[in-house]
């Protein structure tokens, strides 16, 4: 991804495939440490020069997404008049080690504006 991203092209992250987790969060960790989320750092990276950033892999799963599918006008982006499809976690991604993303937990899931998942300690 890190060349795609060094030659300007614009990344789209998905889960759709048998050999990776469904998880986002382990997939954006993966994309960030180009390690296996679930090893201890320090462990053999994958191509380690692909490396993206976190804000890389949060557009890959978010705007660039929509984008791939033409829909970047209705979702993707927190905006005035898109549909308010979001989760909210119990950390602040960017405060913390990439090691540590993939045990972020969801506490509420918005689809179109409607909580569809609440853990519980949220008020919508």
């Amino acid at each position: 991804m890190g060349s795609v991203q060094r030659s300007g092209g614009r990344i789209a992250c998905g889960s759709d495939w048998f050999v990776s987790s469904l998880n986002p969060l382990d997939a954006i960790e993966v994309g960030i440490r180009r390690q296996d989320p679930h090893l201890p750092e320090g462990s053999p990276q994958l191509n380690p020069q692909e490396t993206v950033d976190l804000a890389t892999m949060i557009a890959g799963y978010t705007i660039n997404g929509a984008y791939l599918m033409h829909q970047d006008d209705i979702v993707g982006s927190i905006e005035t008049g898109k549909r308010a499809d979001l989760i909210v976690l119990d950390r602040n991604l960017f405060d913390i080690p990439p090691a540590e993303i993939n045990q972020a937990k969801v506490l509420l899931t918005l689809f179109d504006g409607r909580v569809v998942y609440d853990e519980g300690v949220c008020s919508a």
